[in-house]
């Protein structure tokens, strides 16, 4: 296994040994979804707001995601499941 770091991360290289790795392809749309578009409008509404606060941060964040229509998220992955299929 390829380790961090130059080899001096073992407190990474002890959580990380043992696990399996999955094979994927080079590019794959499963790993890389173009109809993530969802979480860039999320983001763009976030960045418009600034707060120093963390809870006011995660009031704010679950305020627009609860705004977001779900015949948006519905849209969002709908194609990712019928791909996993």
């Amino acid at each position: 296994m390829q380790r961090f770091a130059g080899g001096e991360s073992n407190a990474v290289n002890d959580i990380v040994t043992g696990i399996e790795m999955l094979a994927h392809p080079p590019y794959s749309t499963n790993l890389a979804p173009g109809n993530f578009y969802l979480f860039l409008k999320i983001k763009e509404k976030l960045e418009k707001t600034r707060l120093r606060m963390p809870r006011k941060q995660w009031l704010h964040m679950k305020k627009v995601v609860e705004a977001t229509p779900k015949c948006e998220w519905a849209k969002c992955f709908s194609g990712r499941f019928h791909r996993m299929q």
